[in-house]
């Protein structure tokens, strides 16, 4: 290969590391998340004390 040649795939290899690792950022972002929803989830099922009425949640859809 020519040194122009060198050149072009040392440019186009530093191109695709900052790709990966952008998602690689981003990838870790959307587990964070899930993490914290998941988190918010398990935190409102716990069951409530006895003597609590369960809320009822009603729908009215249109016929």
């Amino acid at each position: 290969m020519t040194q122009q040649g060198l050149a072009s795939s040392d440019e186009r290899l530093a191109r695709v590391e900052r790709a990966v690792e952008s998602i690689a950022i981003e990838v870790e972002r959307i587990g964070e998340g899930q993490r914290y929803v998941t988190k918010l989830l398990n935190e409102s099922a716990k069951p409530l004390p006895a003597g609590v009425p369960i809320p009822v949640l009603r729908i009215d859809t249109p016929r």
